[in-house]
């Protein structure tokens, strides 16, 4: 056999050594997986279809209530308090009687200012018999006339006077405040009593000059108190010059107190209703604030990232909270919305053509 021959042989089989050898139980490459990149796992959140309704669009506004009016009873002349006839906090009607003053010598300067009366009467009489007869001049007369004039103005301040000593209410109300006592010497101007008009009660605010415009005379208002009552009222004054310092309009309303149950100074919450608005139903826990301090909610779009909306109250109750600022149909975060931000991919609990029926705080 020819040399170039063994030389072909030894070399085929050296090949197929290698090939049922080192090859042949080489270990096999590893496998690839089925998702070359591995997915980070999702946060899981529920979310709720939320549609947009029309509700009325409520204007709240923190005040307070105030008596309708309220007056301080001063001294109207010098003297001596000899009866008081009501405690601080009672009640009094139109004209009755809550202090007196001595009367000292007033009956008696009154009386003789009735007696003055009656001569300067008689002394004109006589002055115009005679005057008619030619016996004296007009001037004469005319003097007579005057002194007549000026006891008649006499006696009616000295009976003013007298008058002065009785402290009456001018309104029915109740006494707030009452700083004397029997024995009290006081001078025109001391404060005897103060008076305050509760039977009609003034719910009062300041609106801010964004919603101000909305407000007007004779809207039904809704002051709610806080220990949970609410009664109903009228705007009766809505300001038309802004407070100086706050830019803010004084706003009342006449709320009716007729039995006296609710005591003037409590805090209220007045709500007015302006029209309607677009907007959806939430609930309270929906609700929450980006990193700049926008009041908003968080939801999810198609691809199942979180994205947040701003909105704006329009009417609120303890369970729901109506809000616009928002497109007119969303997949509201129901549960889990604190532990995602914005941007982020989520993983949606629940099938997505259910959500309609989970809408956060129901369909009003």
């Amino acid at each position: 056999m020819p040399a170039w021959s063994l030389a072909l042989l030894s070399t085929l089989a050296l090949a197929v050594w290698l090939a049922t050898g080192t090859v042949a139980h080489a270990p096999p490459p590893p496998a690839e997986p089925a998702n070359a990149t591995l997915e980070v796992a999702r946060t899981r959140v529920r979310a709720a279809l939320s549609r947009v309704t029309r509700v009325a669009r409520e204007i709240r506004i923190h005040g307070a209530l105030e008596p309708r009016r309220r007056v301080t009873l001063r001294a109207e002349t010098t003297g001596v308090i000899q009866q008081l006839l009501k405690e601080r906090g009672a009640r009094v009607k139109a004209d009755e009687p809550i202090a007196v003053l001595a009367e000292e010598d007033r009956p008696a300067r009154l009386a003789a200012a009735e007696r003055q009366v009656e001569h300067q009467q008689a002394e004109l009489a006589a002055a115009r018999q005679m005057h008619a007869r030619g016996l004296q001049a007009e001037t004469q007369r005319l003097a007579a006339e005057a002194a007549l004039a000026t006891a008649r103005a006499d006696r009616a301040m000295l009976a003013a006077e007298l008058a002065r000593i009785r402290i009456t209410a001018p309104f029915a109300g109740v006494v707030t405040a009452r700083p004397v006592e029997i024995g009290s010497l006081v001078e025109r101007g001391d404060v005897i009593a103060e008076l305050a008009d509760d039977a009609t009660l003034l719910a009062v605010a300041q609106a801010p000059q964004q919603v101000v415009a909305k407000i007007v005379a004779g809207q039904t208002v809704q002051v709610h108190l806080l220990d949970g009552r609410t009664v109903a009222g009228r705007v009766r004054y809505v300001g038309r010059v802004a407070d100086e310092m706050t830019r803010s309009f004084r706003i009342e309303a006449e709320v009716p107190n007729p039995d006296g149950l609710l005591p003037g100074g409590l805090s209220a919450d007045l709500v007015v209703t302006a029209g309607e608005v677009e907007a959806h139903a939430l609930a309270p826990s929906q609700l929450t604030l980006d990193d700049a301090g926008r009041l908003g909610v968080k939801a999810v779009d198609g691809a199942d990232r979180v994205t947040f909306h701003p909105v704006q109250m329009v009417q609120a109750r303890a369970d729901t909270i109506w809000v616009s600022g928002l497109p007119a149909e969303l997949r509201l975060i129901t549960e889990g919305q604190g532990l995602v931000a914005p941007g982020e991919a989520v993983a949606v609990v629940g099938d997505p053509a259910d959500f309609s029926t989970e809408a956060a705080g129901g369909q009003h």
